[in-house]
């Protein structure tokens, strides 16, 4: 989910786009089809394959049902054989002349716009963070990660729990973190000792968690409490604290452990988690390829869709600092969703994880063009 330099964070942000028109105008501004468009592909032929042998997998597990892609409605079934066929052309053409010739035979080609910017599509990145984290508390591991509460009922996108035969909707962060209500329940599944960065795992919805030993999980998001997100960069830059990009909010906070408690908790959205060996996964439970997977509304594009995209991204140069940018078109598999990524034309780009990823992430705030691919 987002701060003014851009970084996407998975979940939520404090940019929200949303869209939905019953105009027929701005429909056509929000999908046109193309044709004769440069399908350039300035990444690798393995992890392309990867990124959509995984979507295949998950396409395979699923009943054939109509979905809707921009404004295409198209089968999974058709999504599936979209996907095998375009396995085909990768294996025998990529990085051949005749590849992206091959691929607009293959498939019909419809570009998705952002509602402000007619033609161009917006681009922030997200990123599993790494983080230090031990099984049992001690004096400095001492912030607990929640596994979902047996008491946690999600229903249409609010979260409740009964008292006296009634719903009421979850505790807040407050409640939990200051109040410690579900404090000795058995619910706590490992202890950081990073405030902030415990934070910035709720914003995030996955990380990597790092364990003595070399042990190394992943964290995934198993509920929330249903409360609505509120960013702590927006609360900043309301106050005066900071100018909302993403590193300085971050050391700010971490600087200033008392701001940070806070402001963290006026935050009242709260994140529970599970944790296993699997790999980062996007919402439908699609793993996710680095530079070559997206989080887009789910109520406007299908899980699974292939997607092609340009646009400018960040350079790092070998001290890990911003040396400016590059130009880059890919294709993509669009895996995952995200609170704040709302509407047409609005697309987060998984870029990996640890500290590098984190850098790539908070410098992706930016304008380009997404298409998606549906077979003839």
């Amino acid at each position: 989910m987002r701060y003014t330099t851009g970084i996407a964070m998975r979940r939520y942000s404090i940019i929200v786009v949303t869209f939905f028109s019953i105009f027929w105008p701005r429909m056509t501004v929000a999908w046109q089809g193309v044709a004769g468009l440069p399908l350039e592909d300035r990444g690798g032929k393995r992890d392309l394959l990867l990124a959509v042998d995984r979507v295949i997998a998950y396409l395979k597990t699923q009943p054939n049902q109509t979905v809707r892609v921009g404004d295409a409605r198209v089968s999974t079934a058709d999504l599936l054989r979209g996907a095998q066929e375009f396995t085909r052309i990768v294996i025998e053409a990529h990085g051949t002349p005749a590849f992206e010739e091959r691929v607009r035979a293959a498939f019909r080609i419809y570009r998705t716009s952002h509602p402000s910017r007619p033609g161009k599509a917006h681009f922030t990145a997200y990123y599993d963070p790494v983080v230090e984290a031990r099984t049992h508390p001690d004096g400095a591991f001492r912030y607990p990660i929640y596994a979902r509460p047996p008491d946690l009922i999600e229903q249409n996108g609010r979260a409740y729990r009964l008292v006296g035969g009634r719903h009421v909707p979850y505790y807040t962060r407050r409640d939990i973190e200051e109040k410690g209500v579900l404090s000795g329940r058995g619910l706590e599944i490992a202890w950081v000792a990073d405030y902030v960065e415990l934070h910035y795992l709720h914003i995030q919805g996955a990380a990597l968690l790092r364990f003595p030993g070399g042990t190394q999980k992943t964290l995934h998001v198993s509920g929330t409490n249903g409360h609505s997100f509120k960013s702590p960069g927006r609360m900043m830059i309301d106050e005066g604290l900071s100018n909302g990009a993403y590193d300085h909010v971050k050391n700010y906070l971490r600087t200033h452990p008392d701001v940070a408690r806070r402001i963290l908790r006026q935050n009242p959205r709260f994140i529970f988690f599970r944790m296993d060996d699997k790999l980062p996964s996007g919402s439908a439970g699609i793993p996710i390829t680095p530079g070559r997977s997206i989080a887009t509304d789910k109520s406007l594009y299908a899980p699974g869709a292939l997607a092609f995209v340009r646009y400018d991204a960040p350079v790092l140069d070998a001290g890990g600092h911003l040396s400016g940018t590059r130009s880059t078109s890919r294709f993509v598999t669009d895996c995952d969703t995200g609170a704040a990524i709302t509407g047409s034309g609005r697309a987060d780009l998984y870029v990996g994880s640890g500290p590098r990823a984190e850098k790539l992430a908070g410098a992706t705030n930016t304008y380009g063009e997404l298409y998606y691919l549906l077979p003839r």
